[in-house]
C-alpha cells in the first residue's frame, strides 16, 4: 500500500510541475486573441471609442474561436503586461506572446502619434464590430 501511495505521489508532482504541452493557436483563435488585444487597448488609449457590449464574445461566436478557452488567458496577459495583479494558472504562454506583440506594436504606434495610432487603429477595428465611436 506504501509503495501505491508513493507512487501516486510522484505522479502528481510530475504532472505539477511538467510543463504543458505546447498550445497550437490556429489563425482563427490568433485573430480572435489579436482583435480583443486590439480592441480593448484602442478603447483605453482613445477616448473617442468604446468597446459594443457582447461583441467579443459575439466575434469569437460566429468566426468559430474559441472564447472559453482563451478568454481568461487573453485578459490575464493584457494584466501581465501592464503591471497589473493576474492568476499565473490563467496564463497560457502562446497566447501572452501574442498579446505582448500586439501591445509592443499598439504602443509604439501611440508613442509615435497618439491621434494618428487611434485613427489607424480605428480603421482596422471598427470593421471587426467589437468597437463603436462614442455618442
Amino acid at each position: 500500500m506504501k509503495l501505491h501511495a508513493l507512487c501516486a505521489s510522484a505522479v502528481a508532482l510530475t504532472l505539477a510541475l511538467a510543463s504543458p504541452a505546447k498550445a497550437e493557436i490556429d489563425q482563427t483563435n490568433r485573430a480572435f486573441i489579436l482583435l480583443t488585444t486590439g480592441t480593448f487597448i484602442e478603447t483605453t488609449m482613445c477616448d473617442d471609442y468604446e468597446v459594443i457590449p457582447g461583441s467579443v464574445q459575439k466575434m469569437a461566436d460566429q468566426n468559430g474561436a474559441n472564447f472559453d478557452g482563451y478568454r481568461t488567458a487573453v485578459v490575464a496577459a493584457m494584466q501581465a503586461q501592464i503591471g497589473m495583479e493576474y492568476d499565473r494558472a490563467d496564463l497560457i504562454p502562446e497566447v501572452t506572446q501574442l498579446v505582448r506583440t500586439m501591445f509592443n506594436e499598439m504602443a509604439a504606434d501611440f508613442d509615435r502619434n497618439k491621434k494618428k495610432a487611434c485613427a489607424k487603429w480605428a480603421d482596422i477595428l471598427l470593421p471587426a464590430g467589437m468597437i463603436r465611436r462614442k455618442k
